[in-house]
Formats: C-alpha cells, structure tokens, sequence
C-alpha cells in the first residue's frame, strides 16, 4: 500500500510560538496526555482502508487531512465537556459523603475560578457608571426552586416588597419543576424577567447566564447555589463590580462557592462557626439572618385512626437519618412511650426505603399505635394538629423543628456532636433550656411531655421564643440591601464538637435495607453523564468505599477505569 499524503499544516505566523507544544504542555495539553496513553497510529490503517477512496484514478484535487488527526479530535469533541462533568460528579460525591473535612475544595474553585476568567474575559457589566438613577436591579439567581422548601420565597417576597428590579436565574428548566408556584408569582409580577437558558451543554448555559447578567447590569446579586453548583458558580465568579451574596442553605455539607461571593449568609451559629473555622472563610465576610419556614397552605388531611382523647407525637424527614442507627434504638425507644402510655399514638412520615420501618411496626405488633403516613403535602398543617414533634435522630434537621415551633407545638430530641445536627438550644439560641443528651434522658423528658399538658404548653412557649420568624428576617435582609450588616453580624460562635470519622462512618455503615435507597440516589444523581455499564461499577465503588478524607483519593478509586 502506497503512503497516503495529507494536508499540511502550513507556514508558522507570527503569533504561532503562543500555540506551540511547550506552551501546550505546561497548561496542561490533554491531546498530549491521551497520546502517552494511546497509541493512535494503531487505528491508522484501519481508518485508511474504511474513509479513504482507495480507487481513486489520479491525485487530482485537494489532499485529505490526516484521518489519524481527525480521529483525535472527534474524541476531544466527544470529551471535551466532560471536564466540568467530573467536577461536577465528584462534588456530588463531597456532598453526599462526609469525606471532606474542610467541607470546601479550593483546589476545585481554583480549576473553575480560571475557566470563569479564561472564558470570559471582558464583562460589559458597569454599575458605577452613572445611570441616572437610583434604581434597584437585583440579580436572584436559584440552582433550583422547589415550593416551600429551601430559602427561595423567603427571599423573594423581600426583593418584591421592595419594588426592585430583578432578574431571576434558574440554570435549567428541569430545576423549575417542583417550583410551579415560584414559576407562577414571578410571571404575575412586571418587574421580575426570569430567564432559564436553553444551551445544549453547561458552557452554553454558562454563557447565556453571563450574557443575560450583563444585559441586565445589577447592582447586587444574592447566588442560591446546590452544593455541586458549576453552572452558577462558573456563570457569577468573574464578575467584580457589584456585591455577591452566597446563600448557605446546606450548612452542614461540602458546597461550591468559597471563592465566588462577597460575602456569605449562614442561618444558624453552627453554620457561621464551621465556615469560619473549617471552610477558612474570615469572620469580616460572614453574615447571619435566621430564616423562617414557608407556609404551604395546604388543607390538613387527617389522621388514619380516631384523634380524640389521644396524644399524638410526629416526627418527619429522609429515612435515612433514622437508618444512621442500623439497630434503630431511637424506634425502640418509641415502642417502649407506646407500651407505657396507652394514649399515645406515633406517626412517622418520610421517604426512602420503608422496609425496616414496616418490618419493625410489624415485629413488635403496633399496627395500631406506630402509623407510617409517607411523604405528606400537608406536613406542616400535620404537625400542627399533633401535641409533640419528635426530631428524626441520630442525623437530625432543622425545618421540621421550625414549622413546630412557628406553631407553638413543643419539640423533643436527642443533642449530638458527632455530625452537625448539634443540640435544639444552639440551634434556636434559647437560654434555660438543655436537650436531652441520651435514650434515657430522651425517655424520661417524653414522658413528662405525654403526661403533662402544662409542661407542653410551657415548652411550646419557650421554644417559640426565637429569631426564627418572618418579621426577623425581612428586618435583617431589609438591613443588609441597605448596606447596613451590623445587626446582622455574628455575635456568638460555637466551639465545633465534630467527631468527623464518627460522622462519615454513619454515612458508610447503612444497613442493607437502605442499599436499594441509596443506589437510586446514586443513579440520580450521576445523570446522564456517564454510560449505564461505568455507572454500574461507580455506584458499587460508592457503597463499598472505605474511610476516605479528600475528593482526590476518592476520585481515584471512583474512576480509576472510568477516566
């Protein structure tokens, strides 16, 4: 077989020593790096003999590009949106597993800090230049809005009392559907343009963000990331010529955005405390405002069994914080309240794996006094209509204990300091009042709760008396859009107690009951990103992994025969 001529690659110009190898290979040439793993003159002469006119007469006309060079970049076309895939994937990881103590990555932000700048290097976007003006133009932007759940609403009743501006962002339409509500309110309002980008891969949505951020030339913006936010984080960290507030939401997980905010809005001491002393942030940029919990509005309906002369305790959440106790003792502990109170009555909802709860009402015969409602639409309209809200243990949450306090419903749990769940008198920041520290102090404060009205009532009281209100938080947002953050500053922190191994290893030793739970949660959350066999052994890796304490090391195991 005669050898194939190719096109050249022509004469070098004058800027062409900025394109050379050696620059290539010191940022980091990935052709380079799949060539020293591959060795593509392999494929040659099967690619010659399958795309090239083997019969042609004479070589008459152009000459062909080098089918091996056309190769190599079909395969950085297909890959070459991969990159933030990964980063993507592994902060998914980060959030779903404890394994990053500092609960951020710098070496992450860093990556996507460059790909912001490299990408987008002039912004059109002006605020000091004088408008003419005093208008109010506020940039929202959501990673995803769901009705009465997260800290949407709650900031954007505050921006419409305020007649402002505002351009509202969710990066993708998926993110909008358990948010129709939202969808509805910012449609019906003149001054809110809501803009959802329709690119086909994350740069384009990337660029059509910072485009429309640009056209709309704000004056502050308020970021509302999910943890593995790429997009919103990409999309806003180039921009330095209007304030950026970051929204903490999941205080208590590994999240992007360190390094793309002005300042950060934590909720709770617990969440001020860790981003001080784990994520590194200084004290001057963070800010707390206690939020409130949204009303759903939904009609209450009903219980399974006859309410009167009953007293009925509920407790509510993902059933894996229950599962973090694979011998189930906070249950056992409610079985015995049920055995000793023939009034009492306990109903669980949640979602999840129910098998271990359906299998244990059923074990210990209480059909009749432990009912399992599921997820319900009316959980805050429930709790209201019980006498005592029970927090989910070991792994515990803050909204539930809210919508009961908001409601003057007394509250009882269990303090920990091995994960962030911490204790209900830090969360609430109450004085004269300690929660029980174990099962027997839990058991003792429940029955006084389910024998005593009065204590009841004088708990609701006294838990009622907190930041966490409506009219709190709008005087403190209010405050800070006014440039005023001295209220709103922390006062106190908490000496962190987390016994981080102890932490990880409730996420890493989940009975096999919730393994079917936790592999549809895996499967979710990789997407489409990854073919279905790759997903196969990725999702094992996840269930078998071992103690692991930084997003390299788990990278390497994750995808060691994936990359």
């Amino acid at each position: 077989m005669t050898s194939q001529e190719y096109k050249t690659n022509g004469k070098k110009g004058l800027f062409d020593k900025q394109f050379t190898i050696e620059r290539l290979t010191a940022i980091g040439n990935p052709l380079e790096k799949i060539s020293n793993v591959i060795d593509f003159e392999v494929f040659r002469n099967t690619l010659e003999s399958k795309l090239l006119n083997t019969e042609k007469k004479s070589n008459a006309g152009a000459k062909p590009y080098d089918v091996v060079l056309m190769f190599k970049i079909l395969i950085l076309q297909r890959y070459y949106g991969l990159g933030d895939t990964q980063i993507e994937y592994i902060c998914n990881i980060a959030t779903s597993f404890p394994i990053k103590y500092e609960y951020c990555d710098d070496e992450i932000e860093n990556v996507l800090l460059k790909i912001g700048i490299n990408c987008y290097k002039k912004l059109y976007v002006d605020n000091k230049k004088d408008k003419g003006t005093n208008e109010e133009r506020i940039v929202f932007y959501n990673g995803q809005i769901i009705d009465s759940g997260a800290l949407t609403e709650q900031y954007l009743n505050v921006f419409e009392n305020r007649n402002a501006k505002m351009l509202f962002v969710v990066p993708d339409i998926n993110n909008t559907l358990l948010g129709k509500n939202i969808l509805n309110k910012i449609r019906d309002n003149s001054n809110i343009k809501l803009f959802i980008p329709n690119g086909k891969n994350r740069l384009e949505k990337i660029e059509q963000i910072k485009n429309a951020i640009c056209d709309f030339e704000p004056t502050i913006a308020f970021m509302h990331f999910l943890p593995n936010d790429v997009v919103g984080f990409v999309s806003f960290s180039p921009f330095k010529n209007f304030l950026k507030f970051f929204i903490v939401h999941n205080d208590h997980t590994f999240w992007l955005g360190k390094n793309c905010a002005d300042y950060f809005i934590e909720f709770r001491n617990f969440g001020v405390s860790l981003t001080f002393e784990r994520r590194k942030i200084p004290i001057e940029k963070i800010l707390k405002i206690p939020y409130y919990p949204i009303i759903s509005g939904n009609k209450f309906q009903g219980f399974p069994f006859d309410r009167k002369n009953k007293i009925v305790g509920v407790s509510g959440a993902n059933l894996y914080k229950y599962y973090a106790d694979k011998d189930l003792t906070y249950f056992k502990i409610i079985k015995e309240l049920l055995e000793e109170n023939p009034r009492f009555v306990f109903c669980l909802c949640g979602w999840g794996n129910i098998k271990p709860i359906t299998e244990f009402i059923k074990l210990n015969g209480l059909q009749n006094r432990f009912f399992y409602l599921g997820k319900r639409n009316d959980f805050y309209e429930l709790i209201g209509n019980c006498d005592i809200l029970f927090e989910s243990f070991p792994v515990k949450g803050g909204l539930t204990v809210l919508m009961a306090t908001q409601q003057k419903i007394p509250a009882i749990g269990i303090s920990t300091y091995n994960n962030p769940s911490g204790a209900l008198e830090d969360l609430l920041e109450i004085e004269n009042y300690k929660q029980p520290k174990n099962y027997e102090e839990f058991k003792i404060e429940s029955n006084k709760l389910i024998n005593d009205n009065n204590y009841r009532v004088d708990l609701a009281e006294k838990l009622n008396e907190n930041k966490y209100n409506k009219t709190d938080f709008e005087i403190a947002l209010n405050q800070l859009i006014n440039g005023i953050y001295e209220i709103i500053k922390p006062k106190n922190m908490l000496k962190l107690k987390l016994i981080d191994d102890a932490y990880l290893e409730e996420y890493l030793n989940k009975p096999e009951a919730t393994m079917s739970n936790l592999l549809y949660r895996k499967w979710y959350i990789i997407g489409n990103a990854l073919p279905v066999f790759e997903k196969i052994k990725i999702i094992f890796r996840i269930l078998m992994i071992g103690k692991i304490d930084s997003i390299k090391n788990i990278t390497k195991i994750l995808l060691k025969k994936v990359s």
